[in-house]
């Protein structure tokens, strides 16, 4: 069986996700001692650890490698930390990342959907892609767009994009991972 370690820091509605979709997850790494994916991780036997950074990047990041271990594959799914160099180098093609956008516009903004809505876009989207040094600039794995009238509202466009995010995410994993 494929161990998938998941690295989120929020709700943890893309970990509900990957784990309603039948996707076993071995292992949620956390930087929020308050992140409702903890629960989620809970309620599913998920063995879950909290590695805060507390320290220098390095040394975050070399306590990340030493609790992520060598699973087969890292996803980030609401992970709001850059991932230092030491851990991209480390995992090296086995980390991908799910962005609220159609990358490469809105990369390197924890408010994508946002900035997209006050720019007027009526395109949106969801890219997965690998990890790399560089925020939101790894290869593309998968991207899914879709088109909104100018009518609609920030929310009603949040609730698109999370609802694409979470059937995409989870396609995407089984199709790298071929379960």
């Amino acid at each position: 069986m494929k161990e998938i370690t998941v690295l989120a820091s929020g709700r943890g509605t893309n970990l509900a996700a990957i784990v309603y979709s039948g996707i076993p997850v071995a292992h949620l790494v956390t930087d929020n001692p308050e992140a409702g994916a903890l629960k989620i991780a809970y309620d599913h036997d998920i063995y879950w650890s909290i590695v805060q950074k507390d320290s220098s990047r390095e040394a975050w990041g070399a306590r990340l490698v030493e609790v992520i271990g060598d699973p087969d594959l890292i996803v980030c799914a609401g992970f709001m930390r850059i991932l230092p160099s030491n851990v991209c180098e480390e995992y090296q093609g086995k980390i991908i990342n799910l962005h609220p956008s159609l990358l490469p516009a809105y990369k390197g903004t924890t408010r994508a959907i946002q900035e997209a809505y006050e720019d007027g876009s009526t395109e949106y989207g969801v890219t997965i892609h690998h990890v790399t040094e560089t925020v939101d600039d790894g290869e593309i794995i998968a991207q899914e767009a879709f088109t909104v009238e100018p009518d609609c509202t920030l929310d009603e466009i949040e609730s698109m994009v999370h609802s694409l995010e979470h059937r995409l995410l989870p396609s995407t994993i089984k199709h790298l991972l071929s379960l």
